[in-house]
């Protein structure tokens, strides 16, 4: 139904007409001079005015003005869509374009170009049809039609290069034009499909040299930015993998940094005999603290002790000390005083404590461990350690008196000309085993897990004074 009332509807709004009069009567009301109006006649078969040139949508006839006798520049292809009209109806398609087409397209294209009729020149106008069949003289009512029109076009060149660059705006007013000024198209599409100039001077052959340019730099970029997509993604793995990998350089260059301070690359200076023991007493035995006992009184060289305390005694010194480590503790060595304590495992139970007796001067071990350290003038100095407290070592200078210094002072030597060890190590951690009574230095146990540097310099100690050589993990 629609379809039948869209050709419906276009007859009611066309220039309607009984007779030829009332068309020449249109036409003179509508401003058109004689001229213009003389042939007009009623097309009984549209029943709608007929001009010799083009009506216009107001009733008047559009003379066919004179055009720029140029020649064409530019070859132009439009595609168009619309219904029947006198002026343009299947006859034409068969037999070829009517005046009234002719002047529509002049007058069309120089309004595009924002010029004058004679300022432009539009030759050889032609229609462009593949339908079958149409025989001349045929013609059908109000039935939509679909063709292209071909012609070429000339006019100023600024308006013509203009036109070459938007060629949106060039169809877009075309395409206006002929909508609203006349009958044949008023109720239309029309497209272009192209406006391509028909021979390159100089001028174009530079400005299109530099389109093509710019057009082939164009699509290389942006096909580049999207065959390479994957880049910012492969950018941030290796930005990962980077992170990774210097996080693992840091570990094993901190891991190495330990290493070199490991203190099983100091070397024994001196080789005891069998009565180096005769000095300090190794046993081991548990104790309790009886009576609580400030390790600050001597300087930092014994251990803080708590009532109650179970304290790992490794080494009688003399009649007033023990060394070991206690249980709560046991990563830190020192002196415990005999009086605040009281040994466990005997059997014969605990005697009733009793106030600590006055201690007496602590005296330091008589012999220890030489080892080498670096001072801060970058000089090699030589230390013997007697005892070792949480990064920081207990001895002196050879000749000197006793004190503290850090542990990462030690510089490390090769051992491969050592010989295993023929004691055990009694460090604080690997002698809780130990039954009471045990002889000194015993057969060799079982190597144990690399440990703290504060427990293998006790081992250290303890076993240069059992053995007279530095064991090596």
């Amino acid at each position: 139904m629609l379809r039948a009332l869209i050709p419906w509807l276009l007859v009611r709004s066309s220039a309607e007409c009984s007779d030829n009069s009332s068309c020449l009567s249109t036409c003179t009301s509508a401003g058109s001079s004689p001229d213009n109006c003389a042939g007009i006649y009623c097309d009984q078969v549209f029943s709608a005015c007929h001009c010799r040139g083009a009506l216009l949508r107001s009733g008047a006839c559009a003379a066919d003005a004179p055009q720029a006798s140029c020649t064409g520049t530019h070859a132009v292809l439009l595609n168009a869509g619309t219904f029947a009209t006198p002026e343009l109806n299947t006859a034409h398609l068969s037999q070829g374009a009517s005046n009234a087409l002719a002047v529509i397209m002049r007058t069309a294209a120089a309004a595009a170009l924002d010029s004058t009729p004679s300022e432009v020149g539009v030759h050889g106008v032609r229609i462009v049809t593949d339908a079958p069949g149409l025989e001349g003289g045929e013609v059908q009512g109000s039935q939509l039609l679909h063709f292209d029109i071909a012609f070429d076009l000339c006019g100023p060149q600024a308006a013509m290069e203009a036109a070459q660059r938007s060629k949106a705006a060039f169809e877009r007013s075309l395409a206006l034009t002929a909508a609203e000024q006349f009958e044949a198209f008023k109720v239309s599409t029309i497209r272009m499909l192209s406006l391509e100039p028909l021979f390159t001077t100089t001028a174009a052959r530079e400005t299109s040299t530099v389109e093509l340019a710019a057009e082939e730099e164009e699509v290389p970029n942006q096909s580049l930015l999207q065959e390479l997509w994957w880049l910012p993604w492969v950018g941030c793995i290796v930005l990962i993998l980077a992170a990774f990998g210097t996080y693992v350089w840091f570990r094993v260059r901190r891991k190495s940094a330990r290493a070199e301070l490991d203190f099983d690359g100091a070397i024994s200076s001196r080789q005891m005999g069998a009565d180096a023991s005769a000095e300090w007493k190794w046993q081991s035995y548990v104790v309790r603290v009886v009576f609580a006992f400030d390790g600050r009184q001597m300087q930092g060289t014994a251990l803080d002790l708590l009532e109650n305390d179970l304290v790992q005694v490794e080494a009688e010194v003399d009649d007033a000390w023990l060394y070991g480590h206690t249980a709560r503790d046991p990563d830190l060595v020192g002196f415990v005083p005999k009086n605040c304590v009281e040994r466990l495992g005997t059997g014969a139970g605990a005697a009733a404590p009793q106030p600590p007796a006055p201690i007496s001067p602590f005296a330091p071990p008589t012999r220890g461990l030489l080892v080498r350290f670096t001072d801060e003038s970058e000089q090699e100095m030589t230390m013997e350690v007697f005892a070792a407290s949480r990064g920081w070592l207990y001895g002196c200078r050879p000749g000197g008196s006793p004190g503290w210094f850090a542990e990462n002072a030690l510089s490390k030597h090769d051992l491969k000309a050592l010989r295993p060890p023929s004691g055990p190590r009694l460090a604080a951690a690997g002698t809780m085993g130990l039954e009471e009574g045990a002889p000194n230095c015993p057969e060799a146990r079982p190597a144990l897990a690399r440990r703290s540097l504060t427990r293998q310099l006790t081992d250290a100690i303890t076993s240069t004074f059992c053995t007279g050589s530095f064991p090596v993990s």
